[in-house]
């Protein structure tokens, strides 16, 4: 494979397309994304074939470059949707079951929300893909095409304008959200 050998790289493709392709369609649950997903698979293996060594298991590496590629495949779908976000509560988080405490979660939701909106959107999507889906700095910012320290601005510019949206509500009700 290091040498560029095209026969090499076709034995390569034949012996684990199809297998591939079946993990990939499995964890999407479409043919189609999957085939992009195993064929840019196969493609960053080829361009990158003069630095490629497996050490070990050659199948299990490329069952791994499928997955981690479908996560990618995934999370660019969630980009592309919007970023929706859950913000209507399910339960309540405080562990109270008061009429009160569940609307004072409510309006919280409510302001956050708002102010979510009122983001610009690299800021709401950086905030968003770091709190609600649990993704990291660097991650983020492969996603986004930024530095991982412009994401840690975002984040942590969103994170005052919360902050702040919360206290400016606190002060002109009188009534503490109830955010821990």
């Amino acid at each position: 494979m290091q040498c560029g050998c095209p026969r090499a790289f076709s034995l390569l493709y034949r012996a684990y397309y199809e297998r591939l392709l079946g993990v990939a369609a499995r964890r999407l649950g479409e043919e189609a994304a999957a085939q992009d997903v195993v064929q840019d698979v196969f493609l960053k293996l080829w361009e990158r074939r003069a630095h490629w060594k497996v050490y070990g298991n050659v199948e299990a590496y490329l069952h791994q470059a499928v997955c981690n590629r479908v996560r990618d495949y995934q999370r660019r779908a969630r980009l592309r949707k919007g970023l929706e976000v859950p913000l209507e509560p399910r339960h309540d988080v405080m562990g109270r079951s008061s009429p009160e405490s569940r609307l004072l979660l409510r309006e919280c939701y409510r302001l956050l929300e708002a102010e979510l909106a009122r983001m610009p959107r690299r800021m709401r999507t950086a905030f968003v893909l770091s709190r609600w889906y649990g993704y990291r700095h660097p991650e983020i910012a492969r996603l986004m095409h930024i530095s991982p320290r412009t994401v840690e601005v975002h984040v942590r510019r969103a994170l005052r304008r919360l902050q702040r949206a919360l206290q400016e509500d606190h002060e002109a009700t009188g009534v503490h959200a109830p955010v821990g």
